[in-house]
C-alpha cells in the first residue's frame, strides 16, 4: 500500500492511528487478497456495511424489540474499528471497547459472532473457507 492509501485508511477508519504493520502486510495486495480470501479492506469513508439496515422495512423499525436491536447493534458497532468485509458481509475490525483502547492494544473481532482474533486467524479463517469452497466445487462438478 502506498503511505497516502495507509494514511486515508488510518483516517477513515482509525481514528487517524497508525495501521498495524501486520494488517498491511497481511492486506498489502487488496485485490489479490480479495481473490483468494473474499475479504476487501475498506477503501471509501463513507462505506459502513456493519450499519446497513437497508433489509429492515419501515414497519420492522417501528416494532419496539427490532428499534431496540438496531440501537444496540449501533452503540456496540461505535466500539469497533471496522476496517474489511467478506463476500458474506461479515465485517471485521479492532474491538476498541468501552474504554476506548488504542488500535495497538485492540484485538480483531468479526460483526455477528463478536468473537475476537489475530491477523493470523484472519487469514487461516479465510483459506480455510477457500479450501473448503474448492473442495465443495471439486466435488460438484464430479457429480455434474
Amino acid at each position: 500500500m502506498s503511505s497516502d492509501l495507509l494514511s486515508a485508511f488510518s483516517k477513515n477508519y482509525l481514528n487517524d492511528e497508525p495501521v498495524p504493520d501486520d494488517l498491511a502486510k497481511s492486506l498489502t495486495h487488496n485485490d489479490e487478497f480479495f481473490e483468494i480470501t473474499g475479504i476487501r479492506l475498506l477503501s471509501d469513508a463513507d462505506e459502513q456495511p456493519w450499519n446497513d439496515i437497508s433489509y429492515l422495512s419501515p414497519q420492522e423499525l417501528e416494532n419496539s424489540d427490532i428499534a431496540s436491536n438496531v440501537r444496540a447493534m449501533t452503540e456496540t458497532n461505535r466500539l469497533i474499528a471496522f476496517f474489511a468485509v467478506s463476500e458474506d458481509d461479515r465485517c471485521y475490525g479492532f474491538w476498541r471497547g468501552p474504554q476506548g483502547r488504542s488500535i495497538a492494544d485492540s484485538p480483531w473481532t468479526t460483526r455477528g459472532n463478536m468473537k475476537c482474533c489475530t491477523p493470523r486467524r484472519l487469514l487461516r479463517d479465510s483459506l480455510q473457507t477457500c479450501v473448503e469452497a474448492m473442495i465443495c466445487d471439486h466435488f460438484l462438478r464430479r457429480s455434474a
